[in-house]
């Protein structure tokens, strides 16, 4: 039965709540409460049953990105004030923390409801729309929120033919831009992080999409090689930013191939130039520096196995880095001790070189920190081997012997 504006209005003047005049505990119990019922509500099956029978949803959708603004500030804010509590450690805190920690998850829940319920372009729009926030949390979460998207599209239901997918990558080239920004010089120490952390979201994205969509659009993500070969992304000396875009950069190689070749003059350098610093602080290597060197060798092995034919000048200094003596050293310290380590950090192959690691975490010295460390340099060691191979099999035997 429809309710009039009239009842509304009523029955919203009844049910009003003063809300400077509750303490902490009570206004944590409403944003339960209230967060609860939405979520409820918008999961509801006489609710979803009403919104299929609408044929115009223009308005809804709008509500519905607005919503998601909303939602994003407040995930942005609620996590801000969760770490502040956290680091205090007082009883009365840690049941505060509790409620806090409830109330984010309940707001992400929200949040996946309005975003299964809203159009796929007004999500797109939503998405390039919060790119330009004001408060770069809200930038990164709305990142990492298209990023979810983009990895759960279903190819097979839609079609590869499906404009549905034009839709969807619409806000590709907008999240690639984030990667190539200049860092404002007036951003404090919290907000320069936060801007390092949207760079490498964006760049996770855009793996996540090339993986996905590259091969079947090709002509959309061509371009985006040079935008992230940029010297604010590729080659940065930040080791996070770079290993995120040569995860990137490494996705686009092995999806599009000898389409890669023109752009080659302009992220091979970058590539050999991360592979030469962190070979030559090998030894003292931290996480960074070996979540670098992975990167950058999953990268070179993309390149060597599409673009062979084009490489010949490049191999001595590529040679130079894979028979660094370090390197060979420490891959043979690891076959004669193996049998020592493994029963100690477990199987290498858990060890994923795509991932990048959290923003300046760097070396430790706990057990755990010196376990990541060996792990990533068995990794490290290992994708030397395969590029090599990679060489053998690709490049002409004439080009390797001067080499």
């Amino acid at each position: 039965m429809d309710i009039n504006a009239a009842a509304v209005e009523a029955a919203s003047s009844e049910l009003y709540i003063d809300l400077i005049r509750m303490n902490n505990k009570q206004l944590r119990t409403y944003r339960l409460v209230a967060l609860d019922f939405v979520h409820r509500l918008l999961t509801s099956r006489q609710f979803t049953d009403k919104l299929h029978g609408i044929q115009d949803t223009t308005e809804i959708n709008a509500g519905l990105s607005s919503s998601t603004e909303s939602l994003l500030t407040a995930i942005a804010t609620l996590s801000s004030q969760q770490d502040k509590l956290s680091s205090l450690g007082h009883l009365e805190t840690e049941i505060a923390q509790r409620a806090w920690k409830q109330s984010i998850q309940l707001a992400y829940n929200v949040l996946d409801d309005v975003n299964n319920i809203m159009g796929q372009s007004m999500f797109v729009k939503t998405v390039t729309r919060l790119l330009g926030h004001r408060d770069l949390k809200v930038r990164r979460k709305v990142m990492a929120l298209a990023n979810t998207k983009l990895r759960e599209f279903d190819i097979k239901r839609t079609g590869k033919d499906s404009p549905v997918i034009d839709t969807v990558l619409e806000m590709i080239v907008p999240i690639a831009s984030i990667a190539g920004q200049t860092e404002n010089a007036d951003l404090d120490a919290n907000e320069s992080r936060e801007f390092l952390a949207c760079k490498q979201t964006a760049l996770l994205c855009i793996a996540t999409a090339s993986k996905k969509f590259a091969a079947l659009r090709p002509s959309i993500f061509t371009p985006i090689v040079k935008m992230i070969s940029c010297e604010e992304s590729l080659g940065t000396s930040n080791p996070v930013i770079a290993s995120a875009a040569l995860v990137a950069l490494s996705v686009l190689c092995s999806e599009l191939g000898s389409r890669l070749i023109p752009s080659l003059p302009q992220y091979l350098p970058s590539v050999l130039k991360h592979l030469h610093v962190v070979v030559s602080r090998y030894k003292k290597a931290n996480a960074d520096d070996l979540a670098l060197m992975i990167s950058a060798l999953s990268a070179m092995q993309a390149i060597v196995e599409n673009m062979s034919a084009f490489l010949a000048p490049s191999l001595p200094p590529l040679f130079a880095c894979l028979f660094s003596p370090s390197l060979r050293m420490h891959a043979d310290d690891i076959e004669n001790n193996g049998s020592e380590d493994s029963s100690v950090i477990g199987n290498t192959s858990d060890v994923d070189g795509t991932e990048t690691l959290p923003l300046g975490k760097g070396s430790g010295n706990s057990g755990a920190g010196n376990i990541s460390i060996v792990l990533l340099r068995e990794q490290a060691t290992k994708l030397v081997d395969d590029v090599l191979l990679a060489l053998a099999r690709n490049i002409p035997a004439r080009q390797l012997i001067p080499a």
